[in-house]
């Protein structure tokens, strides 16, 4: 081929659709592989720099630690190689656009959507460190979105500028990334570090709660200058939810890298920790008007002495000591969107603009549905065949209830007109000295507030899964009126729950070794 593939051409086994972004490096198609019947997002090489032994290298190395990651939260590799000559990766391609544009859209997400994202972004980070890559361009447009309802599912994408943690062979000319979400040292030319995509996901949870970067300027200098030298901004109130946030703002945004979450992980944990506690039926974000108790706060700059904040959970007070460095200007590299040497695909025009492997609502596949085919089949509970367990219908009945906890078995009976506001579905097994009971909650329903509410007194903390948290646990140690030895259990991100009812203690802990749950990110499949 003497050109690059336009709409409409076959390039070895994909036909090209249409462009979806171009930029310095290449042209990014939404493509069709006819013989696995899927649409990809496929990113081809520019012609003028095919020859370019460097560009090559750097482009045959973004492949190769794209496929190294294994995470359902960031985009998937299906194969990278080479057509007359003209390199190319082939990558998932989601419809449903970027967080860049649903915060356009919106102007804010409501908070537990917006926690939910981050928590998605932060497991992609999480998944991309554990085996040596930093992202270093986490931002609204890097982040894709699959909606269904109010529930989102969120990959990390563009990973074209990313550089493996023990790389020595990145050779650029200044700092990529982007300015508004990138961390202080990074614009005082310090490497990228898994702190500073850290510290750029702290700024998204910003943007997402409010519809803006933390810190607007008019120039580059002025939004480099804020990252180095402004407070972390806050959100007012003392509701249970902003107190939690508030927290994970001051931590991963803290000016010092050494002061940060310790890995991406422990900032998820928070972040579910917080949208455990929103309010049921809260359908606006913090900056919604007329609410007292979440007030949008820029604190002023900073005193030169440090500052002491409180601990979520009334836990010790922890110190995050303000640095207040000098910005030497004629070192200050002003940060281009399309990066260094036109290495990130961009669509044309100006901000941040739809990433590798992204298209907007208008770039679903052709078809009926005017959704992308699924890359990968999945089967739901109910037996429909899927891309992803959030395309699947919520599980409900016996059978749904089944596929959430396995050990519901023929001795659970549902509960006729559950007396608990808020209980869908109920179903009862008994077992000798221990009872078993399964719930569907309504998706409004207040269900940690039921069981705060339910157990006075009894121990709240995380409930893992196969070493992963899932929701929130209660536990009741002594003997009371109604419910002697009480353990329940109940999703962050899905709504249901389990309790066990004990004669004793050991009845108890006998009923909770039967318990058999699914995972949270596998509800809903088979």
């Amino acid at each position: 081929m003497s050109h690059p593939p336009r709409e409409g051409d076959s390039f070895g086994r994909y036909e090209i659709v249409r462009v979806l972004g171009r930029g310095g490096m290449g042209v990014v198609y939404e493509a069709r592989q006819p013989e696995l019947d899927r649409s990809v997002a496929l990113k081809v090489l520019s012609w003028d720099l095919a020859e370019d032994a460097s560009f090559r290298e750097r482009f045959v190395r973004e492949a190769t630690m794209l496929a190294r990651l294994d995470s359902p939260h960031v985009i998937q590799v299906h194969e990278s190689g080479v057509h007359e000559d003209q390199l190319y990766i082939a990558t998932q391609l989601v419809a449903g656009g970027d967080l860049r544009t649903l915060i356009k859209e919106t102007g804010s997400l409501h908070p537990a959507m917006a926690l939910a994202v981050l928590a998605d972004v932060c497991a992609g980070l999480a998944d991309a460190h554990d085996v040596g890559l930093v992202h270093r361009d986490v931002k609204p447009g890097n982040v894709l979105v699959r909606r269904r309802g109010d529930d989102v599912h969120c990959y990390l994408c563009d990973f074209g500028i990313a550089r493996s943690t023990d790389d020595t062979h990145t050779r650029t000319s200044g700092i990529i990334g982007t300015g508004s979400y990138m961390a202080p040292e990074r614009h005082e030319g310090v490497p990228a570090s898994e702190a500073s995509d850290i510290y750029s996901a702290g700024c998204l949870l910003w943007a997402t709660l409010t519809g803006a970067a933390p810190y607007p300027g008019g120039t580059d200098i002025e939004v480099a200058f804020r990252h180095l030298h402004d407070p972390v901004p806050q959100l007012e109130g003392d509701a249970d939810w902003l107190v939690v946030v508030n927290h994970v703002l001051r931590r991963s945004m803290a000016k010092a890298p050494a002061d940060r979450y310790p890995g991406a992980s422990e900032m998820r944990t928070d972040l579910l920790r917080a949208r455990a506690r929103v309010p049921a039926g809260d359908a606006a974000g913090p900056d919604r008007a007329g609410d007292p108790d979440a007030t949008l706060v820029v604190p002023p700059r900073p005193p030169a002495e440090p500052t002491t904040a409180t601990a979520p959970g009334g836990g010790p007070a922890v110190e995050y000591p303000r640095h207040r460095r000098g910005l030497a200007l004629s070192g200050v590299v002003v940060v281009l969107a399309a990066g260094v040497g036109g290495y990130r695909l961009l669509a044309g025009g100006g901000g941040e603009e739809p990433a590798v492997g992204t298209t907007a609502e208008s770039a679903a596949a052709p078809g009926e549905s005017g959704q992308a085919r699924p890359s990968e089949d999945q089967t739901c509970w109910g037996g429909a065949v899927v891309a992803t367990a959030a395309d699947c219908a919520r599980p409900r009945g016996r059978a749904g209830l089944a596929s959430v906890f396995a050990s519901l078995d023929a001795q659970c009976q549902p509960v006729e007109a559950p007396a608990i506001a808020g209980k869908a579905e109920v179903f009862t097994c008994r077992y000798g000295d221990y009872l078993m009971r399964y719930t569907r909650w309504e998706p409004e329903a207040d269900r940690f507030g039921h069981y705060d509410r339910a157990n006075p007194g009894a121990t709240r903390e995380e409930w893992l899964l196969d070493g992963e948290l899932a929701g929130l646990q209660w536990t009741s140690f002594e003997a009371g009126d109604r419910e002697p030895f009480q353990w329940s259990a109940a999703y962050f991100d899905a709504e249901y729950s389990v309790s066990v009812e004990g004669i004793s203690a050991q009845a108890r802990r006998t009923g909770m070794d039967r318990v058999r749950a699914t995972p949270l990110d596998r509800i809903g499949l088979r």
